[in-house]
């Protein structure tokens, strides 16, 4: 039985599409949510499919066999406020101000009440918040700033946006395009009070998580979390103990990577079953360099490794080099959510 490409049709054959912004998405099967059919070839793809991989934003379960992001749609004042709040897993500050259009009943109560306590959001009058108002450009800057005042430096030369004038929200602009954290509609132009579409937020929430210096891991701590994750599950799945690798899956994996990954290791337990062999390793004096990496987020690239795998008496070997991405979660561990290296998971598909 050539067993890799069974599993790799398996793969295959599942209405891949992808993760909700809004509280009306419900899920199909949890790894359809990690491929949203409308978003490739979109100008900030790379951010959409991060942020999706990264469970930071879900998309909506069309009820058709498509999952979508819906990108270029309008995005609300309430959603970005519960968007900002559950990335940074943001706590009550204090007292939150009321509003009477924001409601206990409501799903996003808690976030705007939250974000509020904190002074990253106000009112658009003295007693309404307005939720379901479409958020502006320039407030989105301001939350931002507000939001990540603590973790992000703002120095650098604003960018001179002929259409910010002398109002509220220049401080905030000024201070956010100084960062790198937010981009014009063009060289002169900001648009400030244009209605943000969900892929102009999410950008610039992408941007403001990828600034964030005031504590990031050791490089030995994101290294260790790759090698340990790939070697351990591995000696898992050799040993036939699939109950220590979805253990393992959970403890090192999130987003897409844990699900992918339970997808696998489903399958490989079905292969076992049957009697089939299973046998996998990790070889090589592994390198590992940090490319980036900041208080939630890490960027790794790892190289000279191979991949030994033995299913069911067909072997196949892998070379691990690529891209690997890893993300801080709200117990402070980190976990790897996408990579791009020739991985086990990667050869099933293929």
């Amino acid at each position: 039985m050539k067993a890799l490409k069974v599993i790799g049709a398996l793969l295959l054959s599942l209405s891949l599409t992808t993760p909700v912004l809004g509280e009306e998405a419900l899920p199909t099967e949890p790894i359809d949510y990690y491929f949203p059919m409308d978003i490739d070839g979109h100008w900030a793809q790379h951010e959409l499919y991060d942020m999706v991989y990264a469970d930071v934003v879900k998309g909506y379960d069309e009820k058709n066999g498509n999952v979508t992001l819906r990108p270029n749609n309008q995005i609300s004042r309430a959603e970005f406020a519960a968007l900002l709040v559950r990335a940074l897993d943001l706590q009550p500050g204090g007292q939150s101000k009321s509003f009477s259009d924001v409601k206990a009943n409501q799903w996003f109560y808690k976030e705007v009440s939250t974000a509020a306590s904190l002074g990253i959001v106000s009112g658009m009058t003295e007693t309404t918040f307005e939720p379901n108002a479409k958020i502006q450009r320039d407030q989105i800057a301001s939350m931002l700033v507000r939001a990540f005042e603590k973790t992000v430096s703002f120095e650098g030369t604003p960018k001179a946006f002929k259409d910010v004038k002398n109002y509220w929200g220049k401080p905030y602009i000024d201070k956010a395009s100084a960062a790198g954290m937010i981009n014009g509609k063009s060289a002169t132009e900001f648009k400030p009070v244009d209605r943000a579409t969900r892929a102009e937020a999410l950008k610039m929430l992408h941007s403001a998580l990828h600034l964030e210096q005031s504590a990031p891991a050791s490089d030995e701590e994101l290294s260790n979390t790759f090698l340990n994750a790939e070697r351990e599950t591995l000696a898992a799945l050799s040993e036939g103990d699939f109950d220590k690798a979805s253990a393992l899956n959970k403890q090192y994996y999130t987003g897409f990577d844990r699900a992918l990954g339970d997808v696998a290791i489903d399958m490989l337990k079905d292969i076992s079953a049957e009697g089939e062999s299973i046998q996998m390793g990790l070889t090589g004096d592994i390198k590992v360099d940090i490319t980036g990496k900041w208080d939630r987020f890490a960027e790794l690239y790892v190289s000279n490794g191979t991949y030994e795998i033995n299913v069911a008496g067909e072997t196949d070997k892998e070379t691990l080099e690529g891209p690997v991405f890893l993300k801080k979660e709200k117990d402070g561990k980190w976990r790897v959510y996408y990579s791009d290296t020739g991985s086990v998971a990667d050869s099933l598909i293929e």
